[in-house]
């Protein structure tokens, strides 16, 4: 998250010395364009898919733990083949 903290400030500064700040349009281009850009986009992207998607089941993987939810650790090896 402090990776994406950074490349979010990199990203808006570099949108705001290539006057793209507030233009969907100018900062598509952006990206398609400049590498820099690119990469920073995608670092907070996948930070914001990690907030969504990972973040958000631990509260639940917790519980399981502390309930003592062993079915992973029963599974027959072969129930993992296809």
């Amino acid at each position: 998250m402090q990776a994406a903290t950074i490349a979010n400030e990199k990203l808006n500064a570099i949108y705001t010395e290539k006057e793209a700040k507030g233009s969907k349009a100018k900062q598509r281009a952006l990206i398609r364009e400049n590498k820099d850009v690119a990469f920073y986009y995608g670092k907070i992207a996948a930070a914001k898919f990690f907030a969504l998607n990972i973040l958000t089941t631990v509260k639940a993987r917790c519980e399981a733990i502390k309930i003592g939810d062993r079915t992973p650790l029963e599974m027959p090896e072969e129930s993992f083949t296809i």
